[in-house]
């Protein structure tokens, strides 16, 4: 059996804990994702979409870790808490919805999208 080196095991447990994290309704307001002190409420503003996925990455940006759906959307705002995220938590979106372009709606969740509410990027956009 082929044993992992302990930085790649020390990753492959950080991602197991990653993905065993609860997420929980949150709050819509205020957009962006906000630290409380505990955990990070995630909420992002979208009329038309039908399901958005919160995507976590590792610090570079580079590997994603974990997809999970927002599970409440309030007065046209998805949103959910993660009280596993802290402050520096690298994420983006997939958003869902109709491919409408006539109709001004061209929703892709093949596409990662960045937060229009991020306080700060990682990486380079390509």
């Amino acid at each position: 059996m082929d044993r992992l080196s302990p930085a790649a095991d020390a990753l492959s447990q950080a991602a197991s804990a990653l993905r065993r994290s609860n997420v929980t309704e949150g709050k819509p307001f205020p957009l962006g994702a906000t630290w409380d002190g505990l955990g990070v409420n995630f909420a992002l503003f979208s009329a038309h979409a039908t399901k958005v996925e919160l995507c976590l990455f590792d610090d570079s940006g580079e590997t994603e870790l974990e997809r999970i759906e927002l599970p409440e959307y309030t007065d046209e705002v998805w949103h959910g808490y993660l009280p596993t995220a802290r402050p520096g938590t690298v994420y983006g979106y997939r958003v869902h919805g109709p491919y409408e372009p006539d109709a001004g709606h061209r929703f892709n969740p093949n596409k990662l999208l960045i937060d229009p509410y991020a306080k700060q990027l990682v990486g380079e956009l390509r």
